[in-house]
């Protein structure tokens, strides 16, 4: 519309010729200066803002591509922790089994034993679903349901200690977890 305006502007001045049309086509010229640096600049303007949204557009992209990877990564993390659990959990079970000479003899954990024959612990053959799972890192402390107790499994004998308790019962304390189920996952008390 400026352009058209100006071309009429100069037409009119055209058929008009007086003394101040030196002075406005001096004007108009300015004007038409200023115009074609305005267009010039509104096009680079235009191309500048083009690029800019076609980076705003690649940097959208590069944030999608971005929190995809992160929430992969979250996931991963995650079954990753849930194996870990798992592995820590499976690490950390304990089978527990406390029982009169006879209950062991049955569950096979016990043979022998006759007059001239000590009883052994036998754990070839062991059903773990005859034991008490515990795990290991919260289970400090068995009761045992008589004054006489003793561990048939091998557990190093500085990392538990038995006490008799006054209502005729006695109690083993791990004091040295790590120490105690180092040999064996398996705890078989005998009273």
């Amino acid at each position: 519309r400026q352009h058209e305006r100006i071309a009429q502007l100069e037409e009119n001045l055209d058929d008009k010729k007086s003394g101040n049309t030196d002075k406005m086509l001096k004007t108009i010229s300015s004007l038409k200066k200023q115009l074609a640096e305005k267009d010039k600049a509104i096009v680079e303007m235009a191309e500048e803002l083009e690029k800019r949204n076609y980076d705003i557009s690649n940097l959208k992209k590069q944030v999608r591509s971005l929190t995809n990877d992160v929430a992969e990564l979250t996931d991963a993390n995650k079954a990753q922790e849930e194996v870990l659990i798992a592995q820590s959990d499976m690490l950390n079970v304990g089978y527990v089994m406390i029982a009169t000479k006879d209950a062991l003899k049955s569950a096979g954990v016990l043979t022998g034993g006759s007059l001239l024959k000590k009883s052994k612990l036998d754990l070839r053959n062991i059903d773990a679903s005859k034991f008490t799972k515990i795990d290991i890192r919260e289970t400090k402390t068995f009761t045992i349901p008589s004054k006489k107790a003793e561990v048939m499994t091998q557990m190093p004998k500085k990392a538990y200690k038995i006490t008799a308790n006054s209502d005729g019962t006695s109690t083993l304390t791990v004091t040295d977890a790590a120490n105690f189920w180092s040999i064996s996952k398996y705890l078989v008390i005998k009273y």
